[in-house]
């Protein structure tokens, strides 16, 4: 079983606005875990933030959003039967995210974007696989 909280990103401009060549960040206008309904099509409050003025640095910190966390129960199941001295069958039934819990992939981060705050993908559904094997 894994069990792991979102990992911290930074929310960027999708355009840059001070002018140094790089990426810069907005600035923060109000909590961004706060005031809002959690889902897939709004991670965070994307109404906390706004653009800084051109050719200034926003006051937006590093890792102020964390992406969405993990559960995942994995199970695997087999069993040995003997075909003759020295030589065994395994019947194997693997099973790889077992409750079929969603595993969100980071929201869009990019401010001024249609994808701020969206989660547009996720990682596989529930797998079974049955497998035979020879051992000898």
């Amino acid at each position: 079983m894994v069990l792991t909280t979102g990992i911290p990103f930074d929310i960027t401009n999708s355009a840059a606005r001070s002018n140094t060549g790089g990426v810069d960040r907005p600035n923060s206008i109000g909590d961004p875990t706060t005031g809002f309904t959690q889902s897939p099509s709004e991670w965070f409050n994307t109404a906390a933030f706004a653009s800084q003025t051109l050719y200034t640095y926003g006051n937006l910190g590093r890792n102020v959003v964390h992406a969405p966390g993990r559960k995942d129960l994995d199970l695997a199941i087999h069993r040995d039967f003997v075909v003759r001295e020295g030589m065994r069958l395994q019947f194997r039934a693997e099973m790889f995210n077992l409750t079929n819990t969603p595993a969100f992939a980071a929201p869009g981060a990019a401010f001024g974007s249609p994808t701020f705050g969206v989660i547009s993908s996720a990682g596989l559904p529930r797998n079974i696989q049955f497998a035979l094997k020879l051992l000898f």
